[in-house]
């Protein structure tokens, strides 16, 4: 349940532009104008760093890069691969980084309805973005090769800026994205329901004449096997099914036959 079903009406509401759920916007506590300010500021912070590494990539000398990793693009001739990841990553925490601060100005500023506990998502939004950017990023070269036999990056060109362009989208659209992996992650590992489990659940056609019975079990997608008669001491189940096997609701293999048993009086 979200806040606006707890709504009583008489309440400004908001929708979430990522989520698309509407919440109930509560005014603002010293606590959440403070959590917003430090929120921001974190983002911009990150915004300065990341440009900062983003300017060193490409113009060849990523020394803050290598402080923060250890890496040294600039002496190594075969990182074209994590040069690449790189722009992604990069790409992917500052489109997180744009979508946090349009975010923080929507809630805090436009509706004034900054929710303090939210610092967390957006102190998480930056290395966020830059995950899912190189998960998504990944996933697509990896296609690729598999299809058309060739995934090998190559240095130089249009590569770099299609890889920070593609990481950016990434990380602004994270939500539509996490949708996105959810379902190829379902697709990927669906387990296959076991033949038994694909079988036809046999209808209950005691009380029904032979008639009545066999279309009830053809409409199921079953047919009716052998018919026999069996005493019967109830007249009203006279030239009715008095027996079934299998027994109803049992499962049964489609097309598969079920005998039934018709009641007759003494007399017959």
């Amino acid at each position: 349940m979200t806040d606006a079903d707890r709504n009583p009406g008489n309440v400004e509401t908001a929708e979430d532009v990522d989520t698309r759920v509407s919440y109930v916007v509560q005014p603002e506590q010293w606590h959440d104008r403070l959590a917003a300010r430090l929120s921001i500021l974190y983002l911009l912070a990150m915004l300065v760093l990341l440009s900062s590494v983003l300017y060193q990539i490409w113009s060849g000398d990523p020394k803050l890069l290598k402080n923060i990793t250890g890496i040294d693009l600039a002496s190594s001739g075969k990182m074209t691969l994590f040069r690449l990841m790189a722009y992604t990553a990069i790409g992917g925490a500052l489109g997180a980084v744009a979508n946090g601060i349009r975010s923080i100005i929507y809630w805090h500023l436009e509706k004034q309805g900054f929710g303090g506990r939210f610092i967390w998502k957006y102190l998480s939004l930056p290395p966020l973005g830059a995950l899912l950017a190189v998960m998504v990023y990944a996933t697509i070269r990896a296609g690729i090769g598999s299809i058309g036999g060739n995934a090998t990056p190559t240095e130089g060109g249009a590569q770099p800026m299609w890889a920070f362009a593609f990481g950016a989208l990434s990380g602004y659209g994270s939500h539509k994205v996490f949708v996105w992996l959810d379902d190829k992650v379902k697709k990927l590992f669906e387990v296959p329901e076991k033949s038994e489990e694909k079988g036809v659940k046999v209808p209950d056609v005691k009380g029904k004449t032979q008639a009545e019975a066999e279309a009830a079990l053809q409409d199921a997608g079953l047919a009716c096997g052998k018919i026999d008669t069996t005493l019967s001491t109830d007249p009203k189940m006279e030239g009715k099914v008095v027996e079934q096997t299998p027994a109803a609701g049992s499962s049964l293999a489609p097309k598969g036959a079920v005998a039934i048993k018709i009641g007759k009086g003494k007399g017959v």
